[in-house]
């Protein structure tokens, strides 16, 4: 076991408020050690041993993390269990980690397709972020937010929250700004405002152009999308061959790359020309990775029935 994490957990044992530097050092190698289940548990012991109650709790939660990729059920198991635990603990809204937990809860909600329980925890989580100002937290849960919303056709109130986020846009990074582009485009594209739209994916090609923060492919998935709604399928037939392209061309795109998007962009480009065939082959293509799909999973899905 590294040295610097042993190092760690000795002083949080007269020290409690370094829970958040263990959170911290467990998040950064979650991926990169091979027995981070090991330093979970030694927090977990050693947080029960000192009597800090936050600090069991968070590690329990944990766990979500370690088991999530391979077993979500019993990822949930554990993030129950911590909930369960923090709720126990006066104030716990406001400790550490109780927000990492609800976002546990906010993705397997998301994931098993109970968008009204999500719905639940990004309201809780919102106003808890709000309240103390944690502007990383808040973001998160924003843009979380917008594509749960999406999801349950909640249009007016997504574009609501995304307005307010643009007024703080100071603390936004290069990519942050990007995404929060394709969220206006995925917005106002469900509420058939096709100026705003057509407007808003012009920017955003500029912006990708200048700052380079998305790749190409996604940028030609928003503009087929676009100028599908503004009824130009002639200039949509040109990002649609670019985008062919791109996503058969493996050497350009990164390992694991969720091509679910694209696949949507090709497959509403084919329903509109009345090639079903197409159309179906690429919505068939979206449903391996279906719980991937952001802000547009009930919808490609109604789609996808319209040609299966």
């Amino acid at each position: 076991m590294n040295g610097e994490f042993l190092n760690i957990i000795e002083q949080y044992k007269t020290n409690k408020d370094l829970i958040d530097k263990i959170r911290i050092y467990i998040l950064n190698h979650l991926y990169m050690t091979d027995d981070i289940t090991q330093y979970v548990t030694l927090f977990s012991d050693t947080a029960k041993l000192i009597g800090d109650d936050v600090g069991y709790a968070l590690a329990r939660g944990m766990l979500f993390w370690v088991y999530h990729g391979r077993d979500i059920e019993l990822a949930h198991k554990y993030n129950q269990e911590s909930l369960a635990l923090y709720h126990k603990i006066n104030d716990y809204s406001n400790k550490i980690g109780y927000l990492s937990i609800l976002n546990n809860e906010f993705i397997y909600n998301n994931y098993t397709g109970t968008l009204h329980e999500s719905y639940k925890v990004m309201c809780e989580a919102m106003q808890i972020a709000e309240k103390n100002k944690n502007i990383n937290y808040y973001f998160v849960y924003s843009i979380n937010g917008i594509y749960l919303l999406l999801d349950l056709g909640l249009y007016d109130k997504a574009l609501e929250i995304i307005n307010k986020l643009e007024a703080n846009n100071l603390y936004l990074s290069d990519a942050d700004k990007a995404i929060m582009k394709t969220l206006h485009i995925k917005i106002n594209w469900y509420m058939r405002n096709k100026d705003i739209c057509l407007k808003v994916v012009k920017e955003l090609k500029e912006y990708n152009e200048a700052k380079h923060v998305l790749d190409d492919y996604i940028i030609n998935a928003y503009m087929i999308e676009v100028l599908l709604i503004n009824n130009n399928e002639e200039e949509a037939a040109q990002y649609v061959n670019d985008l062919i392209c791109q996503i058969n061309d493996k050497s350009t795109l990164s390992d694991g790359i969720d091509l679910g998007e694209a696949y949507l962009a090709l497959g509403r480009y084919y329903l509109a020309i009345n090639n079903t065939k197409e159309a179906f082959k690429y919505y068939k293509l979206i449903y391996p990775n279906y719980n991937n799909l952001l802000g547009t999973k009930l919808n490609a899905l109604n789609e996808a029935l319209g040609v299966f």
